[in-house]
């Protein structure tokens, strides 16, 4: 079915109102694009577009097949070059398509994603279930990690890629590395890719700037409905990580915007720390230290 012939089925379902943008999970001509070369999970190949158009944009997008191919990423590579076994266990925040899941379970880790975007549990479990080290303990949860209970020194490594300039800096984004600080084993590793504060990253024809490191995609131009964009570099990181984590290492990546950006690049910027915990944390990894009491109150 082409674009037009979806456009107009949508358009019998849904109230003009329903269809601007902002509702029925943002529908859009941009969102109902045919569908990427292959890989989608037979459960979300079969979903009616009806059901698709209710969803939250990520998912919209993420029912076309997946955005970000198959490869690992920067992040999930870095994991299983370091890391291998059953006695490594890891918390994925941000697991998309399941590209990094997959990999790391077929090396035979642990592993649990999170993620808000319900195509992505679907597209991320059907991936799990294909690892031959899957014995159904490796699984995704669905919804926000900011609100998520995550126990605390359970993980070896909890890493994120290309998802932690979507928070907002001052206010979700440090309770999101708190939670991911206590998470962590005393001796655990953190792992996340950041957007690069970069020109070459700013694209004036999809891209409102807001200030030096803020950024808006156009919603006309590209239907990413609220789409802000948080960039940084390691002037701006330090001072922040450094609040939750030490040993901090940073390395300069870049990789391709999207499978249907192929030739458009973003520079990223990775970051490995270890989890700072008080005495307290060391023994039972459950007091959460003064220091960040006061910081998430004042943020919350």
């Amino acid at each position: 079915m082409n674009d037009d012939n979806l456009l107009a089925r949508m358009k019998k379902i849904f109230s003009p109102a329903q269809l601007k943008l902002g509702t029925v999970g943002g529908l859009s001509d941009h969102n109902l694009r045919l569908p990427l070369e292959g890989n989608l999970s037979p459960i979300v190949a079969s979903l009616p577009p009806e059901f698709i158009a209710t969803l939250d944009p990520w998912s919209q997008r993420f029912a076309r097949g997946h955005v970000f191919g198959n490869d690992p990423s920067i992040c999930g590579v870095y994991v299983t070059t370091n890391y291998s076994g059953g006695n490594i266990s890891t918390l994925e925040i941000g697991c998309g398509t399941g590209r990094d899941a997959k990999s790391i379970v077929d090396h035979g880790m642990g592993y649990i994603g999170y993620d808000t975007s319900l195509i992505a549990i679907l597209e991320t479990g059907h991936a799990l279930s294909q690892s031959k080290y899957y014995n159904g303990s490796q699984q995704t949860t669905y919804g926000d990690i900011v609100s998520a209970n995550i126990p605390q020194a359970s993980y070896d490594i909890v890493f994120t890629h290309r998802t932690l300039h979507l928070p907002d800096p001052t206010r979700e984004l440090p309770m999101i590395l708190n939670k991911i600080r206590l998470a962590l084993k005393n001796d655990g590793k953190f792992v996340a890719t950041f957007r690069l504060k970069d020109e070459d990253n700013f694209d004036p024809e999809t891209m409102i700037r807001l200030d030096d490191y803020t950024a808006a995609y156009d919603q006309e131009e590209t239907g990413r409905i609220g789409h802000i964009i948080h960039s940084y570099d390691k002037e701006r990181l330090d001072p922040l990580l450094s609040r939750y984590f030490t040993n901090l290492s940073y390395s300069y990546h870049d990789e391709i915007e999207s499978c249907e950006y192929p030739n458009k690049k973003t520079k990223l910027i990775m970051v490995t720390g270890d989890p700072k915990k008080t005495d307290k944390e060391h023994k039972n990894g459950t007091e959460d230290p003064p220091i960040f009491t006061s910081e998430l109150r004042h943020t919350q």
